[in-house]
């Protein structure tokens, strides 16, 4: 993404660990913008006339995902998504004024919001209210986050949906739902559809469905 004003242009890089925003200038010189233990997931542009660079990043777990806003100095930030659960995707509009924001989690269908650049909300665009109530119908029980340390001293993160009237002195079949291949992970607080109604229905029939993130 090049900057119109400034010979730079901004990029995301892993050079520290995790995946971070960077300004390089055409004489060779690099700025970090963002730092931390956590990865920028998507950089979603840049007000130029108030040096503001607008961002998704995983910052408060691997499975969540959050708009930001900071200086291109580094300094400023600020979360602009407001949930304390869920996944945020935001489309900008021309000029960085507003965005249009898409937020789900683990439990609830999408809500899509109109926002100012600031983050104040305008207006609803569709809040699935009918499926809502639909959903309620079904007494489904919670997918439930949760991280554990294996024998190798490694952390992973998980999810988990009980049975209804759940009993920890019983034991219960298991259904391990995996993915073990790159470039995904599947341990997200956001909406399933299909797969979490299917989920749904095993805890229905007795069972508890997990589900781990492979280091």
């Amino acid at each position: 993404m090049f900057l119109d004003k400034q010979d730079a242009f901004i990029r995301t890089s892993e050079k520290d660990g995790f995946n971070h925003i960077y300004i390089d200038d055409f004489n060779g010189n690099t700025k970090q913008v963002t730092k931390g233990n956590f990865d920028v997931v998507d950089c979603k542009g840049i007000d130029e006339k108030n040096n503001l660079i607008y961002y998704i990043a995983a910052e408060e777990g691997a499975h969540r995902k959050d708009l930001y806003v900071i200086k291109t100095d580094g300094s400023g930030k600020k979360k602009l998504s407001t949930r304390s659960t869920g996944t945020n995707k935001a489309e900008f509009s021309a000029g960085m004024k507003y965005y249009i924001n898409y937020w789900d989690d683990a439990n609830t269908p999408l809500h899509v919001t109109l926002h100012l650049a600031n983050g104040k909300e305008i207006k609803v665009l569709e809040d699935n209210k009918e499926l809502n109530t639909t959903l309620k119908q079904f007494n489904l029980s919670k997918k439930e986050f949760f991280k554990f340390t294996t024998s190798e001293n490694v952390g992973l993160n998980a999810w988990m949906i009980k049975p209804k009237n759940f009993d920890a002195n019983k034991k219960y079949p298991v259904l391990l739902f995996v993915y073990g291949g790159p470039g995904n992970n599947e341990v997200i607080d956001t909406w399933e559809a299909q797969q979490y109604i299917w989920h749904q229905m095993l805890a229905q029939k007795g069972y508890l469905v997990v589900c781990v993130d492979p280091r």
